[in-house]
């Protein structure tokens, strides 16, 4: 396997970086397994089914298709991601999240530019921003209580993107400062694997992983 080191890490040429970590995981947890002397069941690694009841796809294809075709609004779009946030409980993905009036207020928005849909290439989408990335009006905190400030004006890419017609939904946990890869290192409490509860979330950004799983938003991440 070809192998270039670094001063501080080491990249394997012949694998993708995520299906590495992916393999990290497994080996460690084979390897825990047998230090307590049980077995590892490996469906458990499969993906869950989330258990809210909807249907909705609220992908970005498919949001575009069903904006496109007439069949769904931005309105309804955003009711369906709170309905899922509500549903999902205190799972200690978000920091901070905009109004739902607001948001409900900016999808009104977007369907009366339903017209322009062809120049808003991401016309009604929901997204979630990691929280050492600024939105206006929303605490950065970086997952820390002290550094915390509230921008006046967003980020470039969050600008950008709110530009090209996607929603805002909130800031999401992440590792303290983002310097951990396990996602277990916040005072905001640690976000529940989206897959298997009875495992870490991993990443440094692990909210924004759930938050795509659980309330279909799309992420914004450094």
């Amino acid at each position: 396997m070809p192998v270039v080191a670094g001063r501080s890490r080491t990249v394997c040429n012949s694998i993708p970086v995520h299906s590495f970590w992916a393999l990290a995981s497994i080996l460690y947890a084979i390897a825990d397994s047998a230090a307590v002397g049980r077995s590892l069941d490996f469906s458990s690694f499969g993906p869950r089914e989330p258990s809210m009841n909807s249907v909705l796809d609220l992908g970005v294809h498919a949001l575009r298709a069903s904006y496109s075709s007439g069949t769904l609004t931005c309105r309804a779009a955003i009711e369906e991601v709170l309905a899922r946030i509500s549903a999902a409980g205190d799972d200690k993905v978000w920091i901070s999240r905009a109004k739902d009036a607001d948001l409900l207020a900016a999808a009104d928005a977007l369907d009366a530019r339903r017209g322009e849909i062809k120049g808003l290439p991401l016309y009604g989408v929901p997204f979630a921003v990691k929280d050492n990335i600024d939105v206006a009006g929303l605490p950065t905190t970086a997952a820390c209580p002290g550094f915390a400030y509230t921008p006046t004006k967003s980020a470039e890419v969050v600008r950008r993107l709110v530009e090209a017609g996607a929603i805002a939904i909130g800031k999401t946990n992440l590792d303290q400062f983002a310097t951990g890869l396990v996602g277990v290192r916040s005072p905001y409490g640690v976000p529940r694997n989206p897959f298997n509860p009875d495992y870490i979330p991993g990443g440094s950004r692990p909210a924004e992983a759930r938050s795509s799983r659980r309330s279909a938003t799309s992420g914004c991440g450094s």
